[in-house]
């Protein structure tokens, strides 16, 4: 299993950072490689809800089948889901299965996210080449993600 642990602090309120990191119909806005998410809920997700992401990770299509398993509002929700490679190496190798675990906390008159990704491919190739090369790209993107998502927010917050 691989870990990545990743914090932001953002310039806006932690329920404006819930509403809008917590609902997976943004992700294509914030979070690099995320081209589409079908399903998700009307509303912010509660537990058992499911939705469909498809992303581009480390070079790889990835259809994610994701379902919350915890949510407290305003300050963590829980995310199990599993993957399946598309394109070449999905006829090579199979995908795996991923959680993420937000949480929020207020501090210096913002709010702190953290993103903890725990991540284990199905498959020894891939593990091997995670272990090489993939955990370095992924944190990249994770890190990214969370630098985009504090962007994103604090804009929407000067716009507001």
């Amino acid at each position: 299993m691989t870990r990545l642990e990743f914090e932001v602090l953002i310039a806006a309120p932690i329920a404006d950072v819930y509403a809008y990191a917590a609902n997976p119909a943004n992700w294509t806005e914030w979070y690099p490689g995320t081209t589409q998410v079908e399903g998700a809920p009307a509303a912010l997700p509660q537990v058992g809800d499911r939705w469909e992401e498809t992303l581009k990770v480390a070079g790889m299509q990835i259809r994610f089948s994701w379902r919350a398993v915890a949510v407290e509002p305003p300050h963590t929700w829980t995310l199990d889901g599993t993957g399946k490679i598309h394109g070449p190496f999905g006829l090579l190798v199979s995908g795996g299965t991923a959680t993420l675990h937000y949480t929020l906390r207020e501090e210096q008159g913002g709010t702190v996210c953290r993103r903890d990704v725990a991540y284990r491919y199905s498959n020894p190739l891939l593990r091997l080449a995670n272990s090489l090369l993939l955990k370095r790209k992924i944190a990249a993107e994770v890190e990214a993600g969370l630098r985009n998502l504090g962007r994103v927010i604090e804009e929407r917050q000067r716009a507001a």
